[in-house]
């Protein structure tokens, strides 16, 4: 006789998002929808629109359609973190400092990971979210509840490609000083 193992499930999580304008609480979201929540702050959002219009890129299976069909609530900071409870899994995701805090009733995440799930909703091999959080976004796991008012531990230093040398007029004004010598010779 073998031990069958029951696959894990993740709790629901309580969510708060807080970006430049409003704080949004959301209680009782299921895993997967939380993880597809946690997988949209990997493109680096800045504000709540901007992880709307991620979402589609990880909305995945049992996901909803959007961020607009899950049960958030626009309240205050206080009020948000007072609905938090030790007891229960919760994520705070401040897209004004880029930081996200887990509580220590959560499953482990990572910061870089890769969550999966069957069809019949449990994990597996079949519908996959992958996470990769921007290097400059803090991420603390299994925090107490105070650490949500706390500042940042590092100074934010956000990662700023010089996109305009390498796609922009410099690059279309080298080429053509290249082409120009090559021609001249």
């Amino acid at each position: 006789m073998t031990d069958e193992v029951e696959p894990a499930r993740c709790p629901d999580v309580d969510i708060v998002v807080v970006d430049q304008h409003l704080v949004r609480v959301a209680l009782g979201v299921d895993d997967w929808n939380a993880t597809t929540l946690f997988a949209c702050v990997s493109e680096d959002p800045a504000d709540w629109s901007q992880i709307a219009s991620v979402w589609p890129r990880y909305q995945i299976g049992p996901s909803v359609g959007g961020v607009e069909d899950l049960d958030f609530t626009v309240v205050n900071i206080e009020t948000a973190v007072s609905q938090l409870s030790h007891e229960r899994a919760w994520i705070v995701i401040d897209l004004r400092t880029k930081r996200v805090c887990l509580g220590r009733a959560n499953d482990l995440m990572e910061r870089d990971g890769c969550y999966a799930m069957d069809e019949d909703g449990v994990y597996g091999r079949e519908l996959r979210i992958l996470i990769h959080l921007p290097p400059w976004w803090e991420f603390h796991r299994n925090v107490d509840l105070s650490m949500v008012d706390q500042p940042r531990r590092e100074e934010l230093h956000v990662f700023r490609p010089q996109r305009e040398v390498l796609w922009g007029p410099e690059l279309t004004k080298g080429l053509a000083e290249l082409m120009l010598a090559r021609l001249g010779q």
